[in-house]
C-alpha cells in the first residue's frame, strides 16, 4: 500500500535530521516524483516513540515536513520541503528526499538525503536511512563519483548513473539492520 510509503517517509526524515548521524547526500533526488505517494504520507507520525513528524502533502510529489524532537537543551523544531519519489514499480516502498547540509552551496548545488520508506498498513511504517558505509565504499572504489568528509558521504553522480546504481543494488544501499518505526497518530491532507 502507498500508506506504507507515508509512514516510512516520516521515519526517514527523522533519521536524516538527527544530530550526529552519518549521512549520505546526493546532488538530486533519485527516481520520479510521485504525487500519489506524497499524498498518502500526509499525517502526524510518532517515530520510535520519541519524536513527532508532521508531513503535509503539496503538489508534484513534494511534502512539507516538520519534526519536533527533544535534546539536552529542550524541544527543537526542524522544517524542510522534501520530495517523494519511486525508483521502481513497487507500490509499497518509496524514497523521501530532504535537503541536506551542503558544503558546496557556494557552487549553486543543492544536496538531498534519501530514505527508504515502506508501509505495513495505514497506521504503521518502517524507514531506513542510506547506508553511509556502503556509499563510502562506492566512492573509494570509484563506483560512484563523490567525496567523504567526516561522517558524510557526498555523491556527485548524475541522475542516470544514480538511478542505474539504485536499480542494481536496491535495498542493500540502506541500513536494513537499523529500522525506524513510525506510528500514524493523525491524518493530514493536502490543501485543495
Amino acid at each position: 500500500m502507498n500508506t506504507l510509503c507515508h509512514t516510512l517517509t516520516v521515519l526517514v526524515a527523522l533519521a536524516l535530521l538527527s544530530a550526529g548521524c552519518s549521512t549520505v547526500s546526493f546532488t538530486q533526488p533519485v527516481g520520479k516524483p510521485d504525487a500519489e505517494a506524497a499524498a498518502k504520507l500526509g499525517g502526524v507520525w510518532l517515530v520510535n516513540e520519541s519524536a513527532v513528524l508532521y508531513i503535509k502533502p503539496m503538489a508534484d510529489g513534494q511534502v512539507r515536513v516538520a519534526i519536533v524532537d527533544e535534546d539536552k537543551e529542550g524541544f527543537k523544531l526542524t522544517q524542510r520541503i522534501g520530495t517523494v519519489t519511486r525508483v521502481d514499480e513497487n507500490k509499497n516502498t518509496c524514497l523521501l528526499h530532504l535537503p541536506a547540509e551542503d558544503p558546496d552551496k557556494a557552487k549553486g548545488l543543492t544536496r538531498v538525503t534519501a530514505t527508504l520508506v515502506a508501509l505495513t498498513d495505514e497506521k504503521l511504517g518502517v524507514a531506513w536511512i542510506a547506508d553511509n558505509d556502503t556509499f563510502k565504499k562506492a566512492v573509494e572504489q570509484k563506483d560512484l563519483p563523490g567525496k567523504v568528509e567526516g561522517s558524510t558521504t557526498y555523491i556527485d553522480a548524475d541522475k542516470p548513473a544514480l538511478e542505474a546504481y539504485f536499480a542494481k543494488h536496491g535495498r542493500s544501499l540502506f541500513k536494513l539492520d537499523a529500522p525506524l518505526i513510525a506510528r500514524r497518530i493523525a491524518e493530514i491532507k493536502a490543501d485543495k
